[in-house]
C-alpha cells in the first residue's frame, strides 16, 4: 500500500503531516509499502525531509505559491506557476500510484488533491485551524473525508453530510508529548524557573526583541530563557554578547518536546500546531498571535485556549517589553495559578488525534 501526503510551507502544516507519516509508518494493520510527501522546496518541509532520519519519506517538490490577493505581482506568479505544478503532480502520482492522498492544507495540498479527486484516488483532509484554508474550503465538498482540529469548524462545511467530517484534534508526534525533562542538554538549572519562547517554525522578530528587552525586568533574576529566534540577525550585538543573560538563543529547534518539557511557562504565537502540542503537554502559556495570519486565524485559534483559562491572550499591538515582563512576574510569582493553568491545558490536550486519524485512512482503503 502506498499513501502519498501533500501541503506543508509552514511547520503548523508540516509537523501534523510528519505526526501522520509516522503513525502510518508504525500501523499494524496497514501494510504500508511506501510514503511520499508532495510540497515545495521554499517549504519547511524541503529541509526536514533532507535529513537522514525521514529519508524513509520519498519527497516530490513541485512548483506552488499562495494567492496572495494584495500583491498583483505575487497573485499573477502563482497563477502562472499553478498549470506547472498541477503538471509535476500529476506526472509523480501517475508514477507512484498511491491507494489514499492525504491533505494537510497550504497552497502545495491543491494540486495532488485536485488529481485524487478526479482520478478516483481516496482523499482525505486535516484542517488544522479553526477557519479552514482556502485550499480545504474549495476541495472540501469532493474529498471523501474532512477531519478537523476544532469542532466550531464544522460550521464552514455545514452543507456536507454529517459522517463526512470527523473532528479529531490535532495529531502529535509521540515523541514530542513523550519527553522528559533534561535540563542539561540546554545548559539550564532544573531549580530555576525556566521561560519557553518560540515564533513558530521561521520565528518572530517581535517576541525575539520583546522578551530579550523584557528580560531585566523580569522576576526572579534567575529566571533562564530558551529563546527560538528564527534567525539571530534580528538581535542587536549587545543581546548576542550578554554573558550574564540566562538566556539560550537557537535559530532553529525541530525536537521541540525537549524544550517543552523543562519550560514552566511559554510564550508563543497561536498557530493550531503550536497550541496543539502545548495543550498534549499542559503547559500554560502567554499567546501572541501573528497579526498577519489569513483572515486572522491565529487569534481565533487562540481565543478557544484563553477561554479555558489554561493561557492569556494579548493582542501584538497591546504588547511592549514592560507590559510582557509584568505578565510573566505575575505567572512566575503565582505558582497556584501555573498549576491550575497547566491542569486547565492538559483537559484541552487530544493525544488520541492521531489515532483517529490513522483509522479514518483505515476506513477508506478498506472501502
Amino acid at each position: 500500500m502506498k499513501i502519498l501526503v501533500a501541503g506543508g510551507g509552514t511547520g503548523g502544516h508540516f509537523y501534523p503531516a510528519l505526526a501522520i507519516m509516522e503513525g502510518l509508518r508504525q500501523h499494524p494493520q496497514l501494510k504500508i509499502e511506501e510514503i511520499a510527501y508532495i510540497g515545495t522546496k521554499r517549504g519547511i518541509e524541503a529541509r526536514i525531509l533532507a535529513q537522514p532520519q525521514h529519508h524513509w519519506i520519498r519527497f516530490f517538490p513541485i512548483r506552488a505559491r499562495g494567492l496572495d490577493r494584495e500583491h498583483i505581482g505575487r497573485l499573477l506568479l502563482a497563477l502562472l506557476e499553478m498549470p506547472i505544478g498541477l503538471f509535476q503532480s500529476l506526472c509523480f502520482i501517475r508514477q507512484f500510484k498511491p491507494d489514499v492522498i492525504i491533505g494537510v492544507g497550504g497552497y502545495a495540498a491543491f494540486s495532488s488533491l485536485f488529481w485524487g479527486i478526479l482520478l478516483g484516488i481516496p482523499t482525505l483532509i486535516h484542517e488544522q485551524n479553526s477557519k479552514p484554508g482556502l485550499v480545504n474550503k474549495l476541495l472540501g465538498r469532493w474529498v471523501n473525508k474532512i477531519c478537523l482540529t476544532y469542532s466550531k469548524t464544522e460550521r464552514y462545511f455545514a452543507q456536507l453530510p454529517k459522517e463526512k467530517i470527523a473532528v479529531t484534534g490535532l495529531p502529535v508526534r509521540p515523541t514530542l508529548v513523550n519527553a522528559q525533562p533534561n535540563y542539561e542538554q540546554f545548559g539550564l538549572k532544573r531549580e530555576h524557573p525556566t521561560i519557553f519562547v518560540v515564533g513558530g517554525s521561521r520565528g518572530s522578530e517581535f517576541l525575539t526583541k520583546t522578551v530579550m528587552e523584557a528580560y531585566s525586568q523580569i522576576r526572579p533574576q534567575e529566571a533562564q530563557v530558551i529563546l527560538v529566534t528564527g534567525s539571530h540577525s534580528a538581535l542587536p550585538n549587545t543581546y548576542k554578547q550578554d554573558s550574564d543573560a540566562r538566556i539560550v538563543l537557537l535559530p532553529y529547534l525541530e525536537e521541540m518536546g525537549a524544550a517543552f518539557a523543562v519550560a514552566d511557562l511559554v510564550i508563543c504565537r497561536a498557530g493550531a500546531t503550536t497550541l496543539a502540542e502545548l495543550a498534549a503537554v499542559g503547559k500554560p502559556a502567554i499567546l501572541v498571535p501573528w497579526p498577519g495570519a489569513a483572515e486572522n486565524h491565529q487569534y481565533e485559534n487562540a481565543r478557544v485556549l484563553a477561554e479555558s483559562g489554561g493561557c492569556i491572550l494579548t493582542q501584538e499591538s497591546d504588547l511592549d517589553a514592560k507590559k510582557l515582563a509584568g505578565i510573566i512576574n505575575q505567572l512566575l510569582s503565582d505558582r497556584e495559578k501555573l498549576t491550575e493553568m497547566k491542569s486547565r491545558m492538559s483537559a484541552l490536550g487530544r493525544t488520541a488525534a492521531l489515532d483517529q486519524i490513522l483509522r479514518e485512512v483505515e476506513v477508506l482503503v478498506h472501502a
